[in-house]
């Protein structure tokens, strides 16, 4: 696993919105969004929050 992906999420979560994210130099809400899917995918997130 990139461990970058969870940086980018601590990022996310202390700005609050992958909008405020995108902000920082380098990056886009574009670029944000598909390695937040990265990160699902990895870890399985979006398939065991869909299956409660």
């Amino acid at each position: 696993m990139d461990l970058s992906l969870i940086g980018l999420l601590v990022e996310i979560v202390e700005s609050r919105s992958l909008s405020a994210a995108a902000c920082k130099p380098g990056m886009t809400r574009a670029n944000i969004s598909q390695r937040v899917k990265l990160l699902e995918r990895e870890t399985d997130i979006a398939n065991s929050s869909h299956s409660r």
